[in-house]
């Protein structure tokens, strides 16, 4: 009911659009595994709900499929010692631990929508290729 009062009240430019993928099977199709959510190392919050809005915390790069396991941490620096295809694969690793941490605390990803994601790269200062590696 609220949803339809929204979508009334919104104008045409904020229509609110239904998704009809079913995000966890297209993952799968994609040939993707949802890691369990990570927990935090250290003494952070790992993920805060405000309402409906969850804030997640930095994630870091972990060889998939040994995720959280620190001989498994993957560091380097971005024009030196990694590749920018490398660097692109380590922030799949890293997208797909938000993903479990979603999962873990909204349960159905279908219902989650990104309202912003910043990614930040550990590269040379001359490096310019930052978005070839967060998309």
């Amino acid at each position: 009911m609220f949803l339809n009062r929204l979508k009334t009240a919104l104008p045409k430019s904020h229509t609110i659009q239904t998704r009809n993928v079913h995000v966890e099977a297209k993952l799968k199709e994609l040939g993707f595994d949802i890691p369990p959510p990570v927990r935090p190392a250290a003494n952070y919050i790992g993920v805060t709900r405000q309402g409906n809005i969850l804030f997640l915390s930095g994630h870091i790069p972990y060889r998939i499929p040994h995720f959280y396991n620190p001989q498994h941490l993957i560091t380097g620096k971005v024009g030196v010692d990694v590749t920018v295809e490398e660097a692109y694969e380590h922030a799949k690793s890293v997208a797909l631990a938000l993903i479990g941490t979603l999962k873990d605390v909204a349960g159905d990803l279908d219902k989650v929508r990104i309202l912003k994601l910043v990614g930040f790269v550990n590269c040379v200062d001359n490096f310019k290729d930052s978005p070839k590696v967060i998309n």
